[in-house]
Parts: C-alpha cells; sequence; structure tokens
C-alpha cells in the first residue's frame, strides 16, 4: 500500500512538471532512488568511539543495504557521548535516522549485528529511531532535494 501511495504521489509530481528539467518517467526505485539518509550513532562506548571509522562504514552500509540507498546520498555520523544508557547500563549506542522512506526493523538488525562484532555492544544495548522527511526538510549541495 505505501508503495503504491508513493508511485501515485511521484506520478503526480512528473505529471504536474514540478521537478525542473525532468522528463516524465513512471515512478520506479530504478527510476528516483530513494535519497537522503542521515545516520547519527551517539554512544559512549569506548570501543565504538575508538573505531569510529569502521563504526561509520558499518553503517553506511547498513543504510545502502537495508534501506537502499544509493552512496551519494548517505551521510553518517560517530558521536562521543558522555552517558548512553540503555536499559540503566551505560555503554550502550542510539542510532538515529532521517530518511526520506525506508523501514526500520531490517536496518536495526543489520546495525545491531554490526556492532556486536565492531565492539561488542549487545542488540539489547542499541536503540535505533528512524524519522521520515519529505525531500523539502532535507538539502545537500546547496539546496534541498525537491
Amino acid at each position: 500500500p505505501v508503495a503504491i501511495l508513493a508511485q501515485a504521489i511521484w506520478a503526480q509530481v512528473f505529471a504536474a512538471g514540478s521537478l525542473r528539467g525532468l522528463a516524465a518517467a513512471p515512478p520506479s526505485s530504478e527510476a528516483r532512488p530513494s535519497a537522503m539518509p542521515l545516520a547519527t550513532c551517539l554512544t559512549d562506548s569506548p570501543v565504538l568511539i575508538e573505531k569510529s571509522p569502521e563504526v561509520a562504514k558499518a553503517l553506511h552500509e547498513c543504510v545502502k543495504t537495508a534501506l537502499g540507498k544509493p552512496d551519494m546520498y548517505i551521510t553518517v555520523a560517530v558521536s562521543k557521548a558522555e552517558c548512553v544508557c540503555v536499559n540503566g547500563e551505560p555503554q550502550s549506542a542510539v542510532i538515529q535516522v532521517d530518511s526520506i522512506g525506508g523501514a526500520l526493523g531490517p536496518f536495526t538488525a543489520a546495525v545491531c549485528e554490526k556492532l556486536a562484532a565492531i565492539g561488542g555492544v549487545q542488540k539489547e544495548k542499541v536503540t535505533c529511531t528512524f524519522r521520515s522527511v519529505d525531500g523539502k526538510e532535507f538539502a545537500m549541495n546547496g539546496k534541498t532535494i525537491f
């Protein structure tokens, strides 16, 4: 149902000529992949902070594979927090995702697997949130996506 609604919206956008310079095209993930994920990891885990480039790369791959986003749109940040507690336990992680479309479940499973492998952070100490945004709420290369 959501995919059908998204296709209908894209059909209206293209038919109305709302996107400058783009010819009408059938809406599909191949014609116009969903853009713009921002994944932020907040953690107090010394291992994850020490291995932050590896964590960032892993989150990038999770966004790419689990959310189906192209490399050129993916932004990842790994930030050290003074204290992050999940269930009252420190050395945890919070992963926040802002994206135009996508599903949190597969992403969360992939992230939990990667964080356990990289830094021994068990899935019980990982919280993920997902905020679906519109293209006009995200800018890159000096302008909004839509």
